[in-house]
């Protein structure tokens, strides 16, 4: 072992630090903590050197961190007493109280715990899943109609353009002519698409896991929505409802309503516009099934009353299911 009278200042603060590293690790009583401090007292004392400001500075240093390691392992074995130690250090007054039958015990705890102790405790949070998804108005035209898969920019259909039914009655063996006669027409509809995307980072869908669903989530709705639209109210590529369906006209010479209900209300108005379709439809091709109805105004609708305050809900309104007319 190396005389430490010969040792250099650097020397011995070099060993003194290697001590320290060398027997700290692993304490794990107040006691031998205690024991390396008076090594290290021992050690200052024996070096025959000039303390320098340096020295002695390095000194103070691993004392100071000596005597923060006694205080923080006296701390912990305190703070590590359970409720039970607690309890039994209490024993006699316990006793004492419940022969008496009155009195109070004070359990002093040393530490405990509080959510203060968890950082980000958000962290933690349950995470419901899913995303809240905004309001957005329910389809309710596109289902009304059959579909017919294409493939093709064109479609064509034929028609009958004009017939003659010329049927005559006859009697015995009279003669008779007819011009009974039909012609047709093919009709060519070029397809309208409808068309929507989104510019998205395919970094970003490969770091977050959801961002692909919503986004074509996203599109479908919008490609849905637009075609609801256009179908009923439409005025471009699209023929819709509103481009090709006439407006109900009371006073039409093949059905006329015109003062026809007194106090009319719209389940005159309704019956009385299923009526005409069916008879533009030679009382055959054509019968209404179905109402579009402003929800306001079916609610309303289903909630007029007469002067008596009562409901004036008809028969022919089935209550419940929707039902006005047979529509």
């Amino acid at each position: 072992m190396e005389n430490e009278n010969t040792m250099t200042p650097e020397m011995v603060v070099e060993k003194i630090s290697k001590t320290i590293a060398e027997k700290t690790e692993g304490f794990a009583t107040v006691e031998e903590i205690e024991t390396l401090k008076s090594e290290l007292v021992a050690v200052k004392e024996l070096s025959n050197v000039d303390h320098t400001s340096e020295l002695k500075a390095k000194f103070v240093e691993l004392e100071s961190q000596l005597k923060a390691m006694a205080e923080v392992k006296k701390e912990n074995e305190t703070s590590k007493k359970s409720l039970f130690d607690i309890v039994k250090e209490k024993a006699n007054d316990i006793k004492n109280m419940i022969a008496l039958k009155h009195g109070m015990i004070s359990l002093d705890v040393k530490a405990s715990q509080n959510p203060a102790d968890i950082t980000g405790r958000d962290l933690y949070a349950q995470d419901l899943g899913g995303t809240v998804r905004k309001p957005v108005r329910g389809l309710r035209i596109i289902d009304l109609f059959r579909r017919t898969p294409v493939n093709t920019e064109y479609v064509k259909y034929r028609e009958e353009d004009v017939v003659t039914r010329d049927g005559k009655v006859v009697v015995a063996c009279a003669t008779s002519t007819h011009n009974t006669k039909k012609t047709w027409n093919v009709v060519t509809v070029q397809i309208a698409k409808i068309r929507d995307f989104v510019d998205v980072c395919i970094d970003m869908m490969d770091d977050y896991d959801f961002v692909t669903a919503e986004i074509e989530q996203l599109v479908n709705e919008s490609i849905k929505l637009t075609e609801d639209y256009e179908i009923l109210l439409g005025a471009g590529s699209i023929l819709s409802i509103d481009t090709i369906a006439s407006e109900f006209d009371a006073a039409n010479v093949l059905a006329p309503y015109t003062a026809a209900f007194a106090s009319p209300t719209l389940a005159e108005l309704t019956g009385a516009m299923k009526a005409q379709i069916y008879t533009f439809g030679a009382e055959n091709a054509w019968e209404a099934d179905t109402i579009l109805m402003n929800y306001n105004d079916w609610v309303k609708f289903m909630h007029e009353k007469n002067a008596d305050g009562d409901y004036l809900l008809p028969n022919f309104v089935s209550n419940g299911s929707g039902v006005l007319n047979g529509m």
